[in-house]
């Protein structure tokens, strides 16, 4: 290999190395950008164990998110707008399930099934309010729930989807 060769080998090595970096670097400028964050107001290193007051709060400032959304659902069930029911209980989907209570994903599958009702009972509703139940039933076994339990399994019920309620009501609580 002539040192011509090898100068154009280095460099390209080189300049491919400082292309990676200043991507990477785009990449974190970009992120802490779009996310409204500064250095300042980045948040700390995760803690290795996070105290249940702390988790309670979270969910208690979350709450009034997704029953803010459960109305705005009510509302577009009352005025017969399915379109605006949808994209509102996707939103309060998101809040409940941020909430991390079984009670909010219950009553967002409850939210569910009124629009499945709505739409005629197609069936076209129904996969999205049994993830809802779903979401609820795990939840609330996790808690060691077993209010919630049964308050999952009478949403699949509602559904008529026995198995699921049957599976569910057989379900050993968690904790």
């Amino acid at each position: 290999m002539t040192t011509e060769s090898k100068r154009a080998l280095t460099g390209g090595l080189i300049g491919a190395s400082v292309a990676a970096v200043a991507g990477l670097l785009l990449m974190v400028v970009s992120a802490t950008v779009s996310s409204g964050r500064t250095d300042e107001t980045a948040p700390a290193a995760p803690k290795a164990a996070v105290e249940t007051d702390q988790l309670d709060t979270t969910a208690a400032l979350t709450a009034t998110d997704w029953q803010r959304q459960l109305a705005r659902v009510d509302e577009a069930l009352v005025a017969g707008n399915a379109s605006v029911a949808i994209y509102e209980w996707r939103e309060a989907y998101g809040a409940a399930l941020r909430s991390r209570r079984w009670q909010s994903l219950a009553a967002v599958g409850d939210a569910g099934a009124r629009i499945e009702e709505l739409m005629g009972s197609t069936g076209r509703y129904r996969p999205e309010t049994r993830q809802a139940y779903l979401s609820a039933l795990f939840r609330a076994r996790a808690a060691g729930s077993a209010e919630g339990i049964q308050r999952a399994a009478a949403g699949f019920e509602a559904l008529g989807d026995q198995d699921a309620a049957d599976l569910a009501r057989r379900m050993p609580r968690g904790g």
